[in-house]
Order: structure tokens, then sequence, then C-alpha cells
């Protein structure tokens, strides 16, 4: 059973939507000036990162959670965030590289019982600091990922608000974000019993999200204070997932005998020069390497990975389990600071900026998962590392705002 609740969303006033948010999640610019009224900066660097800006004290954080409450509440009084006057449901259709995907936008409600099917490791240092943004600011200004099996009754919903006109609509030539608000009281009860007929939903994106709130939520329960309990979040059926790769990038901590490494590697792996063309696997068990400027091709020996569970015979996993611990000594990939991840449309580009900086790193490239791979891994209660899957779409900041009621004004000391 998926519990869904309507909310009633704070949104950018249209005047000021393409400066207050970033159109896509990569955009570089940190502020923008109109031409015409008050300088607006992105909501990104006024409600989120300006918590990331403060010492990491507890009178820094409190300084700057108490910023960005005054923040959110100027701009609505500014007029340009408005709080839609009802509750709705929200249908959200993101367009890239021409490819669409659409999805329903609404509060999952937190279960002690029913539990999001995960398949991702999470660092407990990104939780903590989510857990406390959302208990001392109240904000969501991004949903997390959920994916479920298609419904037929939601596709239908979804295909009606489509026929209608956008209630907002924002984007340029690279990428267009458009949201139906769905009001109509059948409509929105069909949405919410379609849901209750789920019996899984499967986190896709937001991991650590999900793990923070559930926590804050434990603890606001055991203080007898108001809960937290609902999760802004996008549902999309699994034939809207887009998956793309997620690399590793090695940064050893001292000089590599590359003899004796390609010796290991050989135990594991069949091991091809590349003719230095960077490696971009397209199937599971083919590995890209590149060592000193030069590339390589690596397949995994079967035996490696016949008869493993799942999650250990993805790439992510077999990686660490042949080459991270037993090679470089990195045996917890959630805190070790010589690994490092690059994901998504830049990842090449991130790859770059790391090797300039560390000559000597090892990259690792790998294919991308399946959505089928992922919901295996989930049902079977198992877990990848962490950054193992670079899920799209990645929604900007402030398109919709979920804000829990208790910290409209104050905060809450509490920076455990």
């Amino acid at each position: 059973m998926t519990v869904i609740k309507p909310f009633r969303a704070i949104r950018p006033n249209p005047k000021y939507a393409d400066r207050l948010v970033f159109t896509s999640p990569q955009a570089e610019s940190v502020a923008l000036h109109g031409t015409e009224g008050p300088i607006v900066l992105p909501l990104k660097n006024l409600l989120e990162t300006a918590a990331r800006q403060r010492p990491e004290t507890a009178a820094g954080q409190m300084e700057a959670y108490h910023g960005i409450r005054t923040a959110i509440n100027s701009l609505l009084n500014a007029g340009q965030l408005k709080q839609d006057d009802s509750e709705g449901i929200y249908i959200y259709e993101t367009t890239s590289l021409g490819i669409s995907q659409t999805g329903i936008w609404a509060l999952y409600v937190l279960s002690e019982h029913e539990k999001i099917k995960v398949h991702e490791l999470t660092f407990d240092d990104s939780v903590r600091r989510i857990k406390n943004y959302r208990d001392n600011t109240g904000i969501e200004g991004s949903p997390v990922l959920l994916t479920y099996a298609p419904n037929l009754q939601i596709d239908q919903v979804i295909k009606h608000a489509k026929n209608l006109e956008p209630d907002f609509t924002l984007g340029n030539d690279h990428v267009l974000h458009r949201i139906w608000r769905i009001t109509d009281a059948a409509l929105v009860s069909t949405v919410i019993n379609a849901f209750n007929a789920i019996q899984h939903v499967y986190m896709a994106d937001g991991h650590h999200r999900l793990s923070a709130a559930t926590m804050l939520a434990t603890e606001q329960r055991a203080k007898n204070v108001p809960v937290f309990n609902e999760l802004s979040a996008l549902f999309l059926s699994f034939n809207q997932l887009q998956i793309l790769e997620f690399h590793r990038v090695i940064v050893p901590d001292k000089a590599i005998d590359i003899p004796t490494f390609f010796s290991l590697l050989g135990k594991c792996f069949y091991v091809q020069e590349a003719w230095n063309h960077p490696v971009k696997p397209n199937e599971q068990r083919q590995i890209g390497m590149c060592i000193a400027d030069q590339w390589f091709r690596l397949t995994v020996k079967p035996e490696y990975y016949a008869d493993k569970a799942v999650a250990a015979s993805l790439d992510a996993s077999l990686l660490q389990e042949l080459v991270f611990g037993p090679v470089f000594g990195i045996f917890d990939p959630k805190s070790d600071p010589r690994l490092k991840c690059a994901g998504g449309p830049r990842a090449f580009e991130q790859i770059g900026l790391i090797c300039k900086e560390h000559p000597d790193a090892i990259v690792f490239t790998l294919s991308p998962i399946t959505p089928e791979d992922l919901i295996r891994v989930a049902n079977a209660g198992e877990i990848l590392p962490p950054k193992s899957t670079w899920i799209n779409p990645k929604i900007p900041f402030g398109l919709l705002i979920h804000r829990h009621g208790r910290n409209d004004q104050e905060g809450n000391s509490n920076m455990a």
C-alpha cells in the first residue's frame, strides 16, 4: 500500500521564475539581475546552499537556518513566490535532448510499517546534514524520485491532464519543465486510490533525503513534537526512468607499481588495450580503465560473478570486491577520500578535472545498470555501493516547494 497526499505547493511567480530556478541542476550562474524590478537570487542559493556557506558550528548553522526561514517568508511577502490556494496533485514533465519523462508529484506519507524499497548505501554525514536542514527549515525544495510498476489508471489521469494547457512552463532550448495542477476531487481520488493499490514503490533517487526524513520523523515521535511525516516525491513508472553511468576515479595515496597492478588485475579480468580511445561500456561486466594516460578494457572473468547475488554481480560491486578493497585498501566506499564518483552527462568533464588535479588518478568507467537490475536489487533486499546509479530526471530546486508547518517562523536548536 502506497499512501500519497495532495499539497499546497509554493511556486515561483512566473515573472521571476527564470531567475529563481536554475533550468538545469548544472547551471553555473549564482545570481541573475533583472532589467526590471528587484535583483532576484536563485532559490537554490537562498534556501539551500546558504546553509553550507556557514561554519559547521551550532551557532553558524542556526544563523544560516534563521536566514533561510527569513528568506522564504520575504519571497512570499514580496510576491516572488506564491503558495497555491488549495491542495492539489501535480503532473510534472521534463524534456531534454528529445527525451520526455512524466510523473505524479505529491506527498508520500512516511510509514513505520510500509517501507520504500531502496538499492543504495548512503553517506552518514550527508544524512545528518539533510536531517538538520529539514528539522530547522521544514523546506523541501525538490522531491525524491520514486518508481513503480506502470498503472493504467494513473496513466489515464496523466494523459487527461496533458490534454490541457500547463499551469506552469519553464525552460530553454536545452530543457523544458511543464507542470499541470490537478484539483478536481474525483481525479485526485482516482490517483490516491490507484497508489493505495500499489504494493511497492522503489527509491530511484534521493536515498539520503529518505534516510534523513525517516530518522527525523522517528526522533520527533519520540520527543512527542509535531512530526514531519510527509516527503515531497515525484513518482515515475518504470518505463519513464532514465539511468546513466556512474564512474569511479581512484586517487592513490602512494605511487602504484603498474606491472604489479596489471598482474593483480589479470587474476580477475581479461585486459585489452583500447588504443587510447576512452572506453564507454554499454554492457555489464565490461569496464573501462585509464591509467598513466592509457585506456584499457577490462572484462570480468565469469567465475567472479557467476552464482553471485544480484547486487554483488553488478559492476560497481565487483570493482569494490575485486579491486578497490584488495588492491587499494578502500573497504568503506562511503567515507574513503581516495574514491571519487562522477556521473551523468558531465561525468567525463568532471573526470578530466579530477585527473588534472591528480595526475596519478586511475579512472574506471562503467555501463549504466538497467531499471530491471535496480528493481531486482531492491526486491532482493540487497544494497549497491554509494553512487552506483545516476538517474534522470534531476528536478531543479524550487519548481514546487513543500514546507512543513512547525518551522514557518522558528527553528529547532537540535544540531546533533
